[in-house]
């Protein structure tokens, strides 16, 4: 058994015989054989440097947002119950014994007599000249002619009530 031993010269290392002959010697020819390997390790370690920048970036952005989010939801529950809240607050003041217990401290009272008057309100506007009088009511000048239709309504209540009244004040 013989033993050759084969010595390698710098050029025919083993990490420079995978390196591309023209970046090492024809672009930089001031870079040896020796420096140009640490070039890529160097090259190697600033891209990962950077991605891991990158990486921690994206990783606070997230937990900054999930931050937000918690926030945002400890804002949504406190809402919602301030919202619940007042929702029982107005079921409770919409009950009828405490609106009498607000009106007693007004200073109002039960009323001693209910009277309800019959209102006829879809009666059609009398016709002008055309057939017979409304049980003597004096005709309306010509200048409430030109007022709107729930004008004429409004003055045909306030008369029935005025009449109304009138006929139990006579009894």
């Amino acid at each position: 058994m013989t033993h050759t031993r084969t010595t390698l010269s710098r050029r025919e290392s083993a990490i420079g015989r995978y390196l591309p002959r023209p970046l090492l010697g024809g672009a930089l020819p001031w870079l040896s054989a020796d420096v140009g390997p640490w070039l890529y390790v160097l090259a190697a370690l600033f891209l990962i440097s950077l991605l891991g920048f990158v990486h921690v970036g994206q990783a606070s952005y997230v937990a900054r947002q999930v931050e937000d989010m918690g926030k945002l939801e400890s804002q949504l529950y406190e809402l919602k119950h301030r919202n619940n809240t007042l929702r029982l607050r107005i079921a409770q003041r919409e009950q009828m014994p405490w609106i009498k217990q607000q009106a007693r401290a007004m200073g109002f009272s039960e009323p001693q007599h209910i009277e309800y008057v019959e209102v006829w309100v879809d009666e059609p506007p009398p016709a002008a000249g055309g057939g017979a009088e409304h049980e003597g009511r004096a005709p309306a000048p010509l200048a409430l002619s030109q007022l709107p239709g729930w004008w004429h309504g409004a003055l045909r209540q306030f008369s029935d009530w005025v009449r109304v009244g009138n006929s139990r004040a006579g009894q």
